[in-house]
C-alpha cells in the first residue's frame, strides 16, 4: 500500500483524489498524500510503542490519509464500520488489541463512550491527526517486512459475532497487482464509492484502482445520497454488492409503479436482453485483448464474418471466426415447425423450432426450442448460443471465464427476433450497433434488421 501511494506521488503529484463533502479536507492530491505517509513514522513514535490503530468514520479523504500513514509506518490499521453498533464497535477494539483510536468528530461521542470501557485507550480526533503530520518536520520510512501483519479487517457479522482478518503487506499488495491488471481503468474515469472504506473490497478495487490509474472517485456520504450522486457525478465504473443492486433495483421499480410506468419498464428490462448480447460484441476488444497478454503476445488479430439466408421454414447460418490466424467455422440450421408469433411489441411470443449445429465440418448437437412466451424463448436461444460459445473456447484454447463475443451469439438475436422477415446477407461485429439498439429499445425508425449486409 505504501508503493501505491509513492506511484501516485510519482506519476499524479497534482492530481485531487478522494473527493468527499467535507470542508476541512475535501480531497487529498498524489503529492500530499505519500508526504503525509513519510511524516506519519515521527508523529506516531510520540504514541510509543502502540501498534494497532483503530480508525472509525464516515468515507471522507482524512480516513484515508490517516490509513495510508498508519500502514506506512509499519503499525497495524483497524478500519472499523461505520455502520456497528458502540457495543460492536467496543468488542472489535478489544479484540484487536488497539491502543489508539483515531475517530471522526462526528463520531465523538461513540469514541468517547468505547474509551471509557478499554482501558488504556487513547483517543484521537481524526483531522487533528491530519494536522500533526502536516506540521511535522522529520521524514522517514521505516522498512516494511512482506509477512507482517498490516491491517486486521472484521467481518460484517451476519452469521454471528464480527471475525477479525489479519492482512499481511504481501497479502495487500498481491491483491493490488492482481486487480490493477483486471480492470481496465485510466485517467478518464469517473467512479462513486458506495461501499463503507472499511470493506476490503472497496479498499482493493476502488481506491486502489484509483491511485494506480489516476481517475477521478467521489466518497458518497450515505445511502440516502446515492441516487443523487450518481445523477450528479456520472460514473462511468461502479463497484458494489448485490445488496446494493437489490436496494437500487427495487426502488426503481417502485419509483416507476407510483408513476404509472411499471408496464413500460418491463417490457424495456426485456429489450435489454437483446443489448447485452450487442454490449458483449462492443466489449470484445478488451477480451481479446486480455487473450494476448495471457499468450504472452504484443499484437494479433481477430475477426468475424457471417452469412445468413432463408431456407424453407427457417434460417441457415454461416460463421467464421478467425483467432491469431486460426480458424474455425460454426454452421447453424434452424427450422420452424409454426412461424413464431409476435405480440404487441413486435417480439416472439411462441416458438416452436429445432436448431442443428455443425462445427468444424462436424455434427456439434442438435437442439429442441418450445417457448410460450419471449422470456422463455431468449433463455433457450442463448443456452443454444452459449454451447456454440463453448466449442470455440475449447477449440482455440480459451480457459476459464475468458471469452468472446462470437458471431453465432449475435446471429441468435436474429434467428428468432427476425426470421419471419426473410433476412439474408452477411453481417460482422460492429455492423449497425447503434442503429439496432435504437430500433429495438424504441420501435422507432426503420427496421435496420431487414436485408442487412455486411
Amino acid at each position: 500500500m505504501r508503493d501505491l501511494a509513492a506511484h501516485a506521488e510519482e506519476c499524479f503529484p497534482d492530481t485531487a483524489f478522494f473527493l468527499c463533502t467535507d470542508e476541512e479536507m475535501p480531497h487529498i492530491t498524489g503529492a500530499e498524500l505519500f508526504r503525509l505517509c513519510r511524516k506519519a513514522p515521527a508523529v506516531l513514535d510520540g504514541f510509543g510503542q502502540r501498534s494497532h490503530i483503530a480508525l472509525l468514520g464516515p468515507s471522507c479523504a482524512a480516513w484515508l490519509a490517516a490509513y495510508f500513514a498508519v500502514l506506512s509506518a509499519g503499525r497495524v490499521i483497524v478500519p472499523l464500520h461505520d455502520g456497528m453498533q458502540q457495543q460492536e464497535l467496543e468488542d472489535c477494539v478489544r479484540q484487536a488489541d488497539c491502543s489508539v483510536l483515531l475517530y471522526d468528530r462526528r463520531r465523538a461521542e461513540t469514541a468517547s463512550v468505547i474509551a471509557d470501557e478499554v482501558p488504556g485507550l487513547c483517543l484521537l480526533e481524526l483531522h487533528t491527526f491530519i494536522q500533526m503530520l502536516r506540521e511535522e518536520e522529520r521524514e522517514s520510512l521505516p522498512e516494511l517486512e512482506a509477512e507482517a501483519v498490516a491491517a486486521m479487517y472484521f467481518t460484517s457479522g451476519t452469521m454471528g459475532k464480527a471475525r477479525c482478518v489479519m492482512l499481511t503487506h504481501r497479502n495487500m499488495g498481491s491483491q493490488i497487482s492482481s486487480v490493477t491488471e483486471v480492470l481496465p481503468l485510466s485517467e478518464k474515469d469517473v467512479g462513486l464509492s458506495l461501499l463503507p472504506l472499511s470493506h476490503t473490497f472497496e479498499m482493493m478495487t476502488y481506491i486502489a484502482g484509483a491511485l494506480h490509474c489516476g481517475g477521478t472517485l467521489y466518497l458518497n456520504e450515505s445511502v440516502r445520497t446515492v441516487k443523487k450522486n450518481l445523477r450528479e457525478k456520472k460514473p462511468t465504473i461502479l463497484v458494489a454488492v448485490p445488496l446494493i443492486l437489490q436496494t437500487l433495483h427495487k426502488e426503481i421499480l417502485n419509483t416507476a409503479r407510483k408513476q404509472g410506468r411499471l408496464d413500460r419498464l418491463q417490457r424495456a428490462v426485456r429489450l435489454s436482453g437483446y443489448s447485452l448480447h450487442l454490449f458483449e460484441i462492443l466489449s470484445a476488444c478488451s477480451s481479446f485483448y486480455a487473450y494476448l497478454i495471457s499468450q504472452e503476445l504484443q499484437e494479433g488479430t481477430e475477426q468475424e464474418y457471417t452469412a445468413i439466408r432463408p431456407v424453407r421454414n427457417g434460417l441457415l447460418s454461416d460463421s467464421t471466426h478467425e483467432i491469431l490466424g486460426r480458424r474455425d467455422q460454426t454452421h447453424i440450421l434452424l427450422e420452424h415447425r409454426t412461424p413464431p408469433a409476435l405480440n404487441g411489441q413486435n417480439l416472439p411470443e411462441c416458438l416452436d423450432a429445432a436448431a442443428a449445429v455443425s462445427y468444424n465440418g462436424e455434427d456439434a448437437f442438435t437442439e429442441e426450442l418450445h417457448a410460450a412466451d419471449f422470456e422463455t424463448a431468449f433463455a433457450q436461444l442463448n443456452r443454444l448460443f452459449s454451447k456454440c460459445h463453448h466449442l470455440e473456447k475449447a477449440f482455440f484454447g480459451l480457459k476459464g471465464r475468458t471469452k468472446f463475443s462470437n458471431a453465432p451469439s449475435m446471429v441468435g438475436l436474429f434467428l428468432l427476433a427476425f426470421s419471419h422477415s426473410g433476412v439474408h446477407g452477411g453481417i460482422t461485429r460492429a455492423w449497425k450497433i447503434e442503429k439496432i439498439l435504437h430500433y429495438l429499445q424504441t420501435g422507432y425508425g426503420k427496421n435496420p434488421c431487414k436485408g442487412f449486409g455486411g
